[in-house]
């Protein structure tokens, strides 16, 4: 096969070996765009686990708000209040520890999309590293 390949004329082995530079190139680029994919569709999942939560904060924050004016307004009341405070105060306390969750999950999202830019970057570079060598060499 090597010696029907050093037969051919070198305008057909140009041809031969920028087709298979191209083609190299296209399988970096469909790398890449799977991996662009894999970072959206992680980034709506984590959008859909843990950030649609945060729209409920101001809700919660309310509510916890009318539960605290209501306390002060029968600070005379059962040791029954007492307890619906206490729950509300763990119910905080969880609500803190899921803030923290989503604070980790947005930094780790933040470092996929610097490692996705920097693969774009690299991948650019190549781009740019091929385009110039194929400047380089005329028929």
């Amino acid at each position: 096969m090597f010696q029907t390949f050093e037969k051919l004329a070198l305008r057909t082995k140009l041809i031969v070996a920028f087709t298979g530079v191209l083609i190299c190139l296209a399988g970096v680029i469909l790398f890449a765009i799977s991996g662009f994919n894999e970072l959206n569709i992680t980034t709506e999942e984590m959008y859909q686990k843990h950030l649609m939560g945060i729209s409920y904060l101001s809700q919660i924050n309310r509510d916890n708000h009318a539960i605290a004016s209501a306390v002060e307004e029968q600070a005379a009341t059962t040791g029954e209040m007492g307890r619906s405070v206490s729950t509300a105060a763990i119910s905080s306390s969880e609500i803190a520890s899921n803030i923290n969750s989503v604070s980790e999950t947005a930094q780790s999202t933040t470092v996929g999309a610097a490692n996705t830019q920097q693969a774009a970057a690299e991948l650019a570079k190549i781009a740019s590293e091929l385009q110039s060598l194929v400047a380089k060499f005329t028929i």
